[in-house]
């Protein structure tokens, strides 16, 4: 049967694709039926099985395949090696496809309020899966949780406590293969002592491809980070060419909650190459510290110093940089039920405005990334961000670099200029030129609203909309049919930033730390902009509008309900509060709204 599998990958690909789907159904059949039948939901799956007996029979077959795998142990060559954990992700998966594919079935009959019980049962069940599946297979799959663990506003509490844990506790890799690795990538003849005078035994961290430990060299003494790829390109790539293909089964079960899951997995995809050459990162931490000196965030942003002389191409050698991450405060924050103290260093540094003030540098630094330079950082979540002892915000792991052409810069630039107006119209105009984001029904009330949710860091209606959900998703009625390969990132970085600022407790709006940059892009190419004078007096007018009526400008006879699917976007005070920048429920709209 794996020769056959082999056989199949290798010469008939469309064979081997649906082949695996079927396994990620059948494995899923054999799975969840008794996991979930002993937790007292499993009537709708026991009443499926009996009804549909070559389930059952396909799920049994499915399990003795299962029991092939140790055999491939002894069997030589990648392939092998690739097979075997494509089985184990089916076994893995698809329990946990088909328990939420069978839920959906149940819950649609059921009223909101049993339906979100019922729900909040299974989301439970689900991430202690998601957890052993990352826990055991590790790979992609714990880079995925690591922007899962931050998306607060989308995805159910039990996956963001899950996923939390993922960000920097990977099952580290013994020292002596670590030692191993080092020596092959120095040159021949040379010792790991002939170089580090010290090194730590245990590791600093230990990511999905990598692994740092601290050390000093022998010929000066200088404190370095020692960070050491562990040679799974292969098996980062085959994670998600899996994650590519349940992307596909999702989108033909209607699972995807109208999502088009498929294209930001192929954009991870482009960006891994790079990701496993440390030449690369070398080379971009030293153009982004020169970057950062060149727009004036020096003195409040820093990035590691490569130590040039002993790094390769799977070895990367950086000046150690002392401090606390961000994650160790909002862990301690969320340990204590409090949210976190901004350190008085920090506040200073940044202009004395606290947490504010910080995620004001953090708006600045992507900004004149993904703007000026069409280079930037994709991963910001919290193990990357570092608080230093003089209270700058050191940067981690440039690693995972995403280039944009001028194009595509010009676009985010225009369309920002428009957010930060609040010219509704111009916005929606913006995207549809662009072509690269599409949905069902795009409409203007609908083409904002995700404008508005993908590019800035505002609260709006369907920021927290669970999209897991597939009845009340973001795009439950309005399906994504195409979304952009390189405006992903932009958006992962803008979900991100949102779910740091939820925690921090503070409400800010990237656009508008954006708008004068990218005011000073297009002047620069030649473009021309409204005015600062016209572009405030327009947003004053809206906002003006909006208190006074307490409804949405571009919202004519629910048509804003209708465009999104949305129960929740029917409330004039969610209506109203989407465009304020406000929290819905939060008394006066003066409060919530951008201080000028």
């Amino acid at each position: 049967v794996l020769a056959a599998r082999a056989l199949l990958r290798t010469h008939l690909p469309p064979l081997w694709r649906a082949s695996r789907a079927v396994l990620l159904v059948v494995g899923g059949a054999a799975h969840v039926v008794p996991a979930r039948a002993g937790a007292g939901a499993g009537e709708a799956v026991k009443a499926l099985v009996a009804h549909h007996p070559l389930i059952e029979l396909l799920g049994r077959t499915t399990l003795y395949l299962h029991l092939l795998v140790p055999l491939t142990a002894v069997l030589p060559g990648r392939a092998t090696s690739r097979i075997v954990r494509d089985v184990l992700y089916t076994q893995r998966v698809g329990p946990i496809y088909l328990s939420y594919f069978l839920m959906r079935l149940k819950a649609e009959r059921l009223p909101r309020d049993e339906r979100d019980v019922l729900w909040e049962r299974q989301h439970e069940w689900g991430a202690a899966k998601c957890g052993i599946t990352i826990e055991e297979m590790g790979g992609f799959l714990r880079k995925v949780g690591q922007v899962m663990g931050t998306s607060s506003h989308m995805v159910p509490e039990p996956y963001i406590r899950l996923f939390a844990k993922t960000m920097d506790n990977n099952q580290p890799i013994f020292f002596r293969k670590i030692r191993r690795l080092i020596e092959k990538e120095l040159p021949r003849g040379v010792k790991l002592s002939d170089v580090f005078s010290e090194i730590s035994f245990l590791p600093a961290a230990t990511a999905s491809i990598a692994q740092v430990h601290f050390g000093a060299l022998r010929e000066d003494g200088t404190e370095v980070a020692i960070k050491v790829q562990l040679g799974v390109r292969d098996m980062m790539i085959g994670d998600v060419d899996n994650l590519c293909m349940t992307a596909r089964l999702l989108r033909a079960t209607g699972m995807d909650a109208g999502m088009d899951l498929e294209t930001i997995m192929r954009a991870y995809k482009d960006v891994l190459p790079e990701e496993f050459d440390f030449r690369v990162e070398a080379r971009t931490l030293s153009e982004a510290a020169a970057r950062f000196a060149a727009h004036g965030l020096s003195e409040r942003v820093a990035v590691p110093e490569v130590v040039g002389s002993v790094s390769s191409e799977s070895l990367l050698v950086m000046r150690r940089m002392r401090g606390t991450k961000l994650l160790d405060v909002l862990n301690e924050a969320h340990r204590t039920g409090v949210v976190p103290e901004c350190p008085p260093e920090v506040s200073a540094c940044h202009g004395g405005a606290g947490w504010a003030g910080f995620f004001e540098t953090i708006f600045s630094a992507w900004g004149h990334m993904v703007l000026v330079d069409g280079a930037f950082h994709t991963d910001p979540h919290p193990g990357n961000l570092m608080l230093l002892p003089d209270g700058r915000l050191g940067l981690l792991d440039f690693g995972q670099l995403k280039r944009i052409e001028r194009s595509q810069r010009l676009f985010l630039c225009r369309l920002v200029l428009a957010m930060a107006a609040e010219d509704f119209e111009t916005v929606a105009q913006e995207v549809r030129n662009e072509g690269e984001l599409v949905l069902e029904n795009p409409t203007t009330e609908a083409l904002v609203m995700v404008a508005y949710t993908f590019f800035d860091t505002r609260w709006t209606p369907i920021a927290d909309i669970n999209f897991m959900d597939a009845k009340n998703s973001i795009f439950a009625s309005n399906k994504m049919l195409k979304t952009s390969q390189d405006g992903f990132f932009v958006v992962r970085v803008s979900f991100l930033l949102r779910g740091l600022l939820s925690t921090c407790g503070v409400r800010a709006s990237m656009v508008q730390t954006w708008a004068p940059i990218a005011r000073r892009v297009l002047v620069a190419e030649g473009v021309p902009v409204p005015s600062v004078l016209a572009e405030r007096a327009r947003r004053y007018l809206t906002r003006t509008y909006l208190i006074l009526t307490g409804r949405s400008p571009w919202e004519e006879k629910g048509r804003l309900a209708r465009s999104l699917g949305l129960e929740a976007a029917a409330q004039p005070e969610l209506r109203r509060a989407a465009m304020l920048g406000i929290e819905a429920g939060s008394g006066d709209g003066e409060d919530g709204a951008e201080d000028e």
